[in-house]
């Protein structure tokens, strides 16, 4: 299966996906105002709206799927997913029992938040020892895929058909999301590029090992962990790791 083929799959899969249920509200919201309406839970399709005799009421039927609005594109970050990595589960206390159970909810996890049209920070260490292919994994997660280098990547770049899943790679990347600057690396910075205008950071590389550097970027305000032990093994948002 070529490389085209297998993202345009990834896709379709998340047009198809199973409606998770639905759910019927009453808001008092003029059909303007309903976009500036922001319900936690909803999908870009199946979306029903009628007016009611009274003014300004309306029945909205929203057919439910995590974190998002409809006609969103949303940025999630995630780090250190070590997918394929059997060491990993002993050395995060991973609650999964086996490489195969961890690779198999990681990717549900994963797409069960990400829309093909949505932007992913893979914030390094992709993969590490995996005996599939980093390929198998990237045709299999959904989004517009963006790695920033970790120390555990350089099997990943060698990988040309599996660089070809990436939109862009570098060992730092800046990005505006929701209104901030973010200076994003895999490796935990004391002061990053607008540090002192209020610019965040989002980082990796430490897990959830509470040491020295732990401690030490917990006096960083406005820098993030991102990985993904931390995070319910799921990309997660800006607001979801400034809310953490």
């Amino acid at each position: 299966m070529d490389q085209r083929h297998s993202r345009s799959k990834v896709d379709k899969e998340a047009k198809d996906e199973t409606i998770l249920g639905k759910k019927s509200l009453e808001v008092e919201f003029t059909p303007m105002d309903l976009v500036d309406f922001d319900v936690r839970y909803w999908q870009k399709k199946r979306f029903l709206w009628k007016r009611m005799r009274q003014p300004k009421i309306l029945l909205v039927e929203l057919r439910w799927s995590r974190g998002r609005k409809v006609g969103s594109k949303m940025k999630y970050y995630i780090a250190d997913t070590h997918f394929g990595h059997k060491n990993v589960l002993t050395f995060d206390s991973r609650p999964f029992s086996d490489v195969e159970e961890m690779d198999r909810e990681m990717i549900r996890l994963w797409n069960s938040m990400v829309r093909s049209e949505d932007e992913v920070y893979i914030v390094g260490d992709f993969a590490y020892h995996n005996e599939r292919p980093a390929e198998w994994y990237l045709a299999r997660l959904q989004g517009r895929k963006y790695l920033i280098i970790g120390n555990h990547d350089g099997k990943l770049l060698k990988n040309e058909r599996a660089m070809g899943y990436f939109e862009g790679a570098d060992k730092m990347m800046h990005v505006f999301d929701d209104g901030y600057q973010i200076c994003v690396c895999h490796f935990p910075l004391a002061e990053w590029n607008g540090f002192y205008r209020g610019a965040l950071h989002i980082y990796g590389h430490i897990h959830n090992r509470q040491e020295e550097t732990w401690e030490f970027m917990k006096t960083r305000q406005r820098a993030y962990n991102a990985g993904c032990m931390l995070h319910g093994y799921r990309p997660v948002t800006l607001k979801e790791l400034i809310g953490k």
